[in-house]
């Protein structure tokens, strides 16, 4: 009698258990990625909200040195539009000890009560 022996193979596929752990570490990954992206977008409304706070810091100085914006010492305060959003600005104008010479602090924030500035910017001028 012929009788041919198959050598056992081992099955086909995978185990239950590889597929749970391979889902768990899929999940895990996605979990992560997900937190990770939602950090990024944040980062990246911040980054764009200080940016434009400080072009507004910006314009409000060159408006003051152009005398676009006539200002003597003290305090003003007003908002303007940028980015389709309102940005209130606060302006300080101070003598320092050159005669000549006028410092000028600008402070933005997106309230009118500065509590949070987004944006500080101290620039110099001649005094008129």
């Amino acid at each position: 009698m012929n009788i041919h022996r198959h050598p056992i193979r081992p099955p086909k596929g995978f185990t239950l258990l590889e597929i749970l752990v391979a889902l768990l570490i899929v999940s895990v990954s996605l979990g992560i990625t997900i937190r990770i992206t939602g950090d990024v977008l944040r980062g990246s409304d911040n980054l764009k909200e200080s940016t434009i706070a400080h072009w507004v810091a910006e314009n409000k100085a060159n408006e003051v040195r152009l005398r676009l914006l006539r200002l003597t010492s003290g305090t003003t305060r007003g908002s303007t539009l940028m980015g389709r959003r309102r940005w209130h600005w606060l302006i300080n104008i101070s003598n320092t000890p050159d005669t000549y010479v006028r410092k000028i602090e600008v402070i933005v924030s997106r309230t009118a009560a500065h509590k949070y500035p987004l944006a500080s910017l101290i620039s110099f001028t001649m005094a008129y």
